[in-house]
């Protein structure tokens, strides 16, 4: 009877210990997201690759001659760019914060030369674009978005400055070196202007008028099969949702969402999803490089497109296109590639389901805009102050054809920037 009694608690004993294992595993455990289904196949390729050298360019490329400024044409950027990258920058070190009246002279250097980036990029994302820079004596992820190259010192005669925090670094360049970037300045390759500094960043000024042709082109549609197989890994995924608006589809638990209105693509990997508060342990260079691989992964820039963005709380990054080194703007996201940052790949990205295939030369007509400063007043004057703004721009407004609607038209206007959020100037 004792030994009875004895294997029954023992029994017992068992499922208590199971049973306490089993709760504490339930409370513990991740959401088990359904694995993705993936058929090893051919390369998908939508449109092209990007370099880190052509999405990352400068916004603004300047010289300073004395007391007069030059920025220079889209013409010539590519060439002073590319000479930028050949450099070998030598005894890099930080040197602290400036203080906002050393910033503004720092960006006033008589006989220098200024590159401007639309987002700080860190030092080593800058090692993928210029790969002569040691930066074993400094932070990596320290960050920039203005080069200045004095040609008037002969040491620590380029400062690598972030214009938000002020925090700054030096290097040395070889005078011999510096000569080959004063030597391509020329007035025939460059535009006059008066720099203004203004609250959140500096206007170039110009009393010239802005000529730009309108332009018109054939928007290709884009296969959604091509996108089920590159971020689906699947040529037949499930269709799940479908209406006159919209389709969705899913393979495991990714999400492609076609938004047949604005041919639009959305997709979701919500395994990748991460807190806001696990967001600031990610480094800036891993999102950006994150970013740009994923897209070219599939050749997915299908035009020329620039990074315009960094957004250090969602870890979005945001692409925008350009024709002829003009920004384009749409209401209907045509003009836009983003993507999200996750836990080890991309949680979101956006993109539209149309490229500018076909010009139409018949339809570009010459379109004559205020000058800067004209634009600048005319803004001052709409908001009462331009405190708020942080970018005026001549850029292209894409819309649809009235009556084609595989036609979109490019119109030139002025473009500010409000607390980020893009406004055509009228």
């Amino acid at each position: 009877m004792g030994l009875r009694k004895s294997f029954w608690a023992i029994i017992l004993l068992v499922f208590v210990v199971i049973s306490i294992y089993l709760v504490w595993n339930i409370w513990n455990s991740q959401p088990a997201y359904e694995t993705i289904e993936t058929a090893v196949g051919e390369k998908v390729i939508v449109g092209k690759t990007e370099s880190a050298a052509e999405a990352y360019e400068p916004k603004m490329i300047m010289y300073q001659k004395e007391n007069s400024f030059w920025r220079v044409l889209k013409s010539q950027e590519t060439v002073i760019n590319a000479t930028l990258h050949r450099q070998i920058f030598r005894n890099l070190k930080n040197t602290g914060t400036l203080t906002k009246n050393e910033l503004i002279d720092e960006e006033s250097l008589p006989n220098s030369l200024r590159f401007k980036y639309p987002v700080a990029l860190t030092f080593a994302s800058f090692q993928q674009i210029a790969t002569q820079i040691d930066t074993s004596t400094i932070d990596e992820e320290q960050s920039f978005d203005e080069i200045i190259i004095s040609f008037d010192k002969k040491k620590n005669n380029v400062s690598f400055i972030n214009s938000t925090t002020r925090v700054s670094a030096i290097a040395d360049l070889p005078l011999s070196e510096a000569k080959k970037l004063s030597d391509l300045f020329s007035e025939d390759t460059s535009t006059s202007v008066l720099p203004i500094v203004l609250n959140h960043f500096t206007f170039n000024s110009s009393s010239i008028p802005v000529v730009l042709d309108k332009k018109s082109y054939v928007a290709e549609s884009l296969p959604i099969e091509k996108f089920q197989n590159a971020l689906l890994n699947k040529k037949d995924p499930a269709l799940v949702s479908s209406n006159k608006n919209m389709r969705e589809y899913i393979n495991g638990s990714v999400l492609l969402r076609y938004d047949m209105n604005n041919d639009n693509l959305l997709y979701i990997n919500p395994a990748q999803e991460i807190t806001p508060d696990a967001n600031a342990m990610i480094q800036r260079t891993h999102v950006l490089s994150e970013s740009l691989s994923f897209i070219n992964n599939y050749s997915g820039f299908t035009g020329d497109y620039r990074i315009e963005d960094f957004d250090e709380n969602t870890l979005k990054v945001r692409y925008r296109l350009r024709v002829d080194n003009t920004p384009v703007y749409s209401d209907f996201g045509g003009a836009v590639i983003t993507t999200t940052a996750g836990k080890e790949s991309v949680y979101q990205h956006q993109r539209p389901m149309f490229e500018l295939s076909t010009s139409i030369p018949s339809e570009d007509v010459k379109v004559t805009l205020d000058s800067p400063t004209a634009a600048l007043e005319k803004l001052r004057k709409k908001l009462g102050t331009l405190d708020d703004v942080y970018s005026l721009e001549v850029g292209y407004e894409m819309t649809k054809g009235s009556h084609e609607t595989t036609i979109v038209n490019l119109e030139p206007r002025w473009v500010y920037t409000v607390n980020g959020n893009s406004q055509f100037l009228d």
